[in-house]
């Protein structure tokens, strides 16, 4: 296991490393359209209106989605836009 796996694994909830798992197999066999886009690991107060709406139209056709889903349901990951809404907006 390399180091940055065990770094990744080391924050998780144990409970959501299937789900991580999961969603790596799933990326090892598509791209995204969120991979590479900024916004995604953005704080809510620095995306605008323009960017919540794009990002969600981009969750919602991904591929990938479901396992995006369960992983941040599993780990709930403090920052970040999980699939179509971010952990800020799931709360209110």
């Amino acid at each position: 296991m390399s180091k940055r796996l065990s770094a990744a694994l080391a924050h998780m909830q144990p409970a959501a490393i299937p789900a991580w798992r999961a969603l790596q197999a799933a990326l090892d066999h598509t791209i995204p359209a969120c991979d590479g886009d900024n916004r995604y690991t953005s704080e809510l107060r620095d995306l605008t209106i323009q960017d919540r709406a794009e990002m969600r139209q981009i969750c919602g056709k991904c591929p990938v989605q479901a396992a995006c889903v369960d992983y941040a349901t599993a780990d709930q990951p403090a920052a970040g836009w999980w699939p179509t809404t971010t952990r800020t907006e799931n709360a209110a």
